[in-house]
């Protein structure tokens, strides 16, 4: 069952509603490929499927947001077996392209879904009701504590995951995030990129092993290090010796 709310053009200038509804898809109900010229947010109150844009395909489940942003070809698919319900709102603005910076997929508060069901019961200001729905996910999205959030689940993440062939994109899809906003955020509140942080927390982990009286071939491999001389070389200009004289001196 499919349901759209129709939203009469206020003029806001910052953000503005102009589509929104509700839909019970079918088992493998597909729409697109399509493009949009505005900013358009599907969030998925149970079952799942999957949302296709220019990076790839991702699968998107309850509890779960997809972002369609202007200009880009879009398709998405109910899954066949538990089809997915959702809420979408689409607006403009002068602040829309806030959303720019988020990943295709992301998390969002149930609170969202309960003040926008509230909103599309609302007949007189249902406009009004909406955007401020939007200003609140914007806030939520885009806050200083959220920045933080982010930037400590990086570290978190290579802290517990260096030695594997990990990338900086893998770290980004992984919190479906936008990767140059994730790269900004974390080095406006380190001091260092994401890449530089990697790095390091390998060469001290291996720097460990080499004290220990680990091999250098041994103690590149086991901090993700597949190149032995790429190794030996960020080894020395991070601690100004080589790795040898560095296991030397255990």
């Amino acid at each position: 069952m499919r349901k759209i709310y129709l939203l009469e053009n206020k003029g806001f200038s910052d953000f503005l509603p102009c589509d929104a509804g509700r839909e019970d898809c079918e088992p493998g109900y597909k729409f697109g490929p399509r493009i949009r010229n505005y900013y358009l947010i599907h969030f998925v109150l149970s079952g799942e499927g999957s949302f296709t844009t220019p990076r790839g395909e991702c699968k998107v489940k309850s509890g779960e947001a997809f972002l369609i942003k202007p200009g880009e070809i879009t398709v998405y698919e109910a899954d066949s077996n538990a089809p997915w319900e959702y809420i979408w709102l689409g607006f403009r603005g002068n602040l829309s392209d806030r959303f720019a910076i988020l990943g295709d997929v992301f998390e969002y508060p149930r609170y969202i879904t309960d003040d926008l069901e509230g909103a599309f019961a609302t007949e007189l200001g249902r406009e009004e009701a909406l955007t401020s729905v939007i200003f609140k996910l914007a806030a939520l999205l885009f806050s200083e504590h959220a920045g933080n959030d982010y930037q400590n689940q990086v570290k978190s993440y290579i802290d517990t995951h260096y030695m594997e062939n990990i990338t900086i994109s893998d770290i980004a899809q992984t919190l479906s995030l936008n990767r140059k906003y994730l790269a900004r955020i974390f080095k406006e509140k380190n001091g260092i990129s994401m890449q530089e942080y990697l790095i390091n927390k390998r060469l001290y982990e291996a720097k460990k092993l080499l004290l220990q009286g680990y091999t250098v071939e041994e103690s590149s491999y086991m901090v993700g290090y597949s190149d032995q001389f790429g190794f030996s070389k960020a080894f020395k200009k991070r601690y100004g010796i080589s790795p040898v004289r560095c296991k030397g001196k255990g």
